[in-house]
């Protein structure tokens, strides 16, 4: 009987890493094929420029750790890394170098 409770859990899980898995291979493909990135509607450059301009609350061209936790949680992650000279807060163009850097992992 449990295994029935159990089920659902699982089905959604598994759901939900086939659709992380979509994700990872769009971005993978748009990076690797800067002609195909039209297809999942811009570049890499152009997602991060849109979502650095939405993060960026005060559009001083900066993203400080409090915007990036709001609007670019992968950014906020890794943070530290990213403002390598602890100044603070972090530029498009830094984030840019970092994803290029890892391939599009990022």
């Amino acid at each position: 009987m449990n295994n029935f409770r159990i089920a659902p859990i699982r089905f959604a899980k598994s759901i939900a890493i086939k659709s992380r898995s979509i994700l990872f291979f769009a971005i993978a493909i748009a990076i690797a094929c800067p002609a195909q990135a039209q297809l999942f509607g811009g570049s890499i450059e152009s997602m991060i420029d849109k979502r650095f301009k939405e993060a960026d609350k005060n559009k001083d061209g900066k993203l400080t750790l409090d915007e990036a936790k709001e609007g670019m949680p992968r950014v906020a992650k890794n943070f530290e890394q990213l403002d390598a000279e602890r100044r603070g807060y972090v530029t498009v163009e830094q984030i840019k170098k970092a994803v290029a850097s890892q391939g599009g992992s990022e």
